[in-house]
């Protein structure tokens, strides 16, 4: 399982002793290549299963965001303001933050679906 930080946790196999591992260390150089190529290049690292919420990480503030009808909020108070948490009729957020060109490319083809529903 990736765990939050990128990283994975890996046996000795000869003394048993646990250490958590960069994901491409612990996976290899070429990794996300061949997870590239398996998924018809859509670079999604995450697990199959959910994180218990006491080891997930913590959302982390982000101020000054810009959302798509040009409205500046801060995160992530402006995304559970209508949390079903808090209102049971309130409807999915998508949060997308890309870092890399790669991923900003793609961001439309990750959105549009969410915006036409």
């Amino acid at each position: 399982m990736i765990l939050p930080g990128y990283v994975i946790e890996k046996t000795n196999k000869k003394t048993s002793e646990t250490s958590l591992v960069n994901v491409d260390r612990a996976l290899g150089f070429f990794w996300m290549m061949k997870d590239l190529n398996e998924s018809n290049n859509k670079p999604i690292v995450t697990n199959s299963t959910l994180i218990p919420a006491d080891e997930a990480q913590i959302f982390p503030s982000l101020n000054g965001c810009t959302t798509l009808s040009e409205e500046v909020v801060d995160l992530p108070n402006f995304l559970i303001r209508n949390n079903r948490s808090k209102d049971a009729n309130a409807q999915c957020t998508l949060v997308t933050i890309s870092y890399k060109d790669f991923g900003h490319k793609l961001l439309p083809s990750w959105t549009e679906p969410f915006k036409s529903t």
